[in-house]
């Protein structure tokens, strides 16, 4: 191996004046501004002065100049061989921020990140911020939070929340359809038995008729439910593709508690991995790619409720399909469209109409001059109870009562106008 020339006692000592110990990103980066050198001539001048550090930076009574291009990688070839074990790896290669694990346990944390290695496989242990690293862990910052949340054992901790517009997708058993059938038949809506009956059903349009038979309340009920249902179901199914995706594509899974995170590589697939990434030290390790980039977006969005076997949503929606068409068996559903339909038209005739209709609240009555204004899902027809704002404050109460708060609002009319519309909403209150 022979002594140092001139010229690399002489850069060598320079780098030791300038910083006393070995320190790969100030010393090559020096090397590159003072002496031109290249990235790769930097990084083999600053190995020279790695193997071959003295503590009294003379440089010219190293008699045999350690050479060694890969030094790293035949210490694990000889860990691997049996030819040296770990504890007689020279201290220098266990630099900041790496150290060896001293066999901690879950109650006993190691001093992290730290290494173990024998002749089979090479142990990295980890905090969690260490290991979501991309190129540690596979995975890109964005995917972090779908890889929790699928090897989660907290399954309640979220679930995918559908916009009210999915119910429209909403499919109906046989069973459903039945029952949505003897609904209509109790509301004397022959056209939606007949469409019922017919040969080409759509989910959508089923949907729109069930909004238009039930009263707000009892429909957003079912729509709620249904919502939840698949929501659940959406969630643990994205989970499963999630864990499927990343243990197909990751080659080093993770263990992790106490906050320790550790991967488990076999020696083999470790000495490829420093082939090719050369590192001069235990600590550059942390640098390397162990895991591939995993994508796990396109599996986590391809799964759902649609691509399961579940039937708990059809079961459920049978379930309360069943027990209106039953409940409603009584023709009280009449009544109720036809109260409705009255009260409707008596709003109109005193200047309060419908202004928006976002569905999870039904139409939104407002006067013309916008004092007074409730939604539909607010009016309870059945029990004559109706919750709306007056000039900003919330209110509650009869739906007579609520005519003079309507007269308020729509004044100036005259007298008898609204001694006439008085008197007819007495009466159909009175129908109840």
């Amino acid at each position: 191996m022979g002594k140092f020339n001139k010229l690399e006692q002489k850069i060598l000592g320079k780098l030791q004046k300038m910083y006393d110990r070995p320190n790969k990103n100030q010393a090559t980066s020096f090397l590159k501004n003072k002496f031109a050198f290249s990235n790769k001539q930097s990084k083999d001048i600053y190995t020279l002065w790695f193997l071959n550090y003295r503590d009294d930076g003379d440089y010219s009574k190293v008699d045999e100049v350690n050479r060694d291009i890969y030094p790293v990688l035949n210490i694990l070839k000889r860990i691997q061989s049996g030819e040296l074990e770990e504890s007689d790896i020279p201290e220098k290669y266990y630099e900041e921020p790496i150290s060896f694990c001293q066999g901690g346990s879950y109650y006993q944390s190691e001093s992290l990140p730290c290494i173990s290695l024998d002749s089979d496989e090479v142990i990295l242990k980890m905090d969690r911020d260490q290991w979501e690293q991309q190129h540690i862990s596979g995975l890109h910052e964005e995917d972090l939070w779908r890889y929790y949340e699928a090897f989660s054992n907290n399954y309640s901790s979220y679930y995918e929340e559908y916009d009210d517009e999915e119910f429209n997708y909403a499919t109906f058993s046989d069973k459903s359809l039945e029952y949505i059938s003897q609904i209509a038949l109790h509301s004397n809506r022959r056209d939606i038995v007949d469409y019922l009956n017919g040969d080409k059903v759509e989910g959508e349009v089923v949907v729109k008729y069930l909004a238009d038979l039930l009263p707000q309340k009892e429909f957003e009920e079912i729509k709620d439910e249904w919502l939840t249902d698949v929501g659940y179901e959406t969630t643990r199914m994205r989970n499963i593709a999630t864990r499927e995706e990343y243990e197909k594509e990751v080659m080093y899974d993770v263990s992790s508690g106490g906050g320790e995170y550790e991967i488990e590589i076999p020696m083999d697939d470790f000495i490829e991995i420093v082939e090719k990434e050369n590192p001069l030290t235990f600590a550059e390790f942390l640098e390397m790619e162990i895991n591939p980039e995993s994508d796990l977006e396109n599996s986590y969005y391809d799964a759902g409720y649609y691509n399961s076997d579940f039937t708990e949503h059809i079961d459920n929606m049978d379930r309360n399909l069943e027990k209106l068409a039953e409940e409603y068996s009584d023709g009280s559903l009449v009544d109720y469209h036809n109260r409705l339909m009255e009260f409707r038209k008596l709003l109109e005739s005193v200047g309060i109409e419908v202004t928006s209709s976002p569905w999870r609240d039904g139409d939104t009555y407002t006067s013309k001059d916008g004092r007074i204004s409730f939604l539909e899902k607010e009016l309870d027809i059945l029990e004559g109870k109706i919750k709306f704002t007056y000039d900003g404050k919330d209110h509650q109460t009869s739906i007579d009562d609520f005519v003079n708060w309507a007269h308020n609002s729509v004044l100036p009319l005259q007298y008898e106008s609204r001694k006439v519309i008085k008197g007819i909403l007495k009466q159909f209150v009175l129908k109840g």
